[in-house]
């Protein structure tokens, strides 16, 4: 309980950290408010799916899932730093 509650308490003001580093002052609040639904949302759909894909195929899958799913927001967070995603200019759906 205590590396959850370590791990939680380094990452989640990071991740606020740099919504608010992308985000222009006219959107930082939308942004910041769907940041952290999202973040809840992952919350609760995470357990739920990858205890589901480990009971169905194995466990060696789900532990297979979460890093591709790692590896892709680091390659994501990547495009952003560089500009390549350039800042967030609205919080509407995306296409």
């Amino acid at each position: 309980a205590c590396l959850l509650a370590i791990g939680i308490g380094t990452v989640a003001p990071l991740g606020d950290a740099l919504v608010g580093d992308v985000s222009d002052e006219d959107n930082l609040a939308i942004n910041l408010g769907l940041a952290g639904s999202y973040k809840e949302l992952g919350e609760m759909a995470g357990p739920l799916s990858l205890g589901f894909v480990g009971q169905t195929i194995g466990l060696e899958y789900a532990f297979l899932l979460v890093g591709a799913a790692g590896i892709g927001s680091l390659f994501c967070l990547g495009m952003l730093k560089e500009g390549q995603g350039g800042v967030v200019e609205s919080a509407g759906p995306a296409c």
